[in-house]
């Protein structure tokens, strides 16, 4: 959702940030707020070269690090233990659908299949994550599916988030991709059921409360 600052190579924020000044956020983060955690995030962090680097940072300094991520790169056997062993805390993985319709949203050809490799090394390893899935249209229809695929990888959390027009999103998205609310009520709920009846802790974010019926409303996050 920051498409703009991807493709426009003259954004200022176009680059990779240096080391040098994501430890500065870092350390402002620890020592000027007092954080004890910090979500890094992109663009798609885990293709950021000194990852494993920043990672060791923010754990000398005592920040646990989530790292939200696509998680393709994490199909890679080799590049999970590496991110084990410089100390991610975990990861929050971006599912926004499943199979041949989230290779068809992202443009990625076998891009789900890497998924699913990815959500398993995290299983193999050990590496607690917990899931991000935004409803579009297409992930409306599978967010039944989306929720058995947590209970069977052993997600500790899903988040599942409606569409928020701000920032650079502002008058960018239409009906095409963007269902309504009364759309994606039922599985939304089926979805909630499924999770929490496997103690699976789920959020929902930017959806209105009156949409929901009065027992789902307890689990409207408060990050609205």
């Amino acid at each position: 959702y920051f498409r703009d600052k991807i493709d426009d190579k003259e954004h200022p924020e176009h680059p990779f940030m240096s080391l040098e000044k994501a430890k500065k956020i870092i350390h402002t983060l620890r020592y000027v707020y007092g954080n004890s955690a910090v979500d890094i995030q992109g663009g798609e962090p885990t293709i950021y070269p000194d990852i494993y680097e920043l990672i060791k940072y923010c754990n000398e300094i005592g920040l646990a690090p989530t790292l939200i991520t696509n998680g393709i790169v994490l199909a890679n056997d080799d590049i999970v233990k590496e991110f084990k062993e410089a100390g991610v805390k975990d990861f929050l993985f971006s599912i926004h659908a499943i199979g041949e319709t989230y290779d068809r949203i992202v443009g990625l050809p076998n891009g789900s299949k890497k998924q699913m490799k990815a959500l398993y090394n995290l299983q193999k390893y050990e590496i607690p994550f917990r899931l991000n899935c935004t409803m579009t249209k297409e992930a409306g229809k599978q967010l039944v599916d989306i929720a058995k695929l947590a209970i069977d990888t052993g997600t500790k959390v899903v988040n599942f988030i409606a569409f928020n027009p701000f920032a650079d999103q502002q008058g960018k998205r239409d009906l095409t991709d963007v269902p309504k609310y009364s759309d994606l009520k039922d599985n939304l709920q089926k979805a909630i059921d499924l999770l929490e009846e496997n103690d699976i802790e789920v959020n929902v974010r930017y959806f209105p409360l009156c949409m929901l019926d009065e027992k789902y409303r307890k689990n409207k996050s408060k990050f609205n």
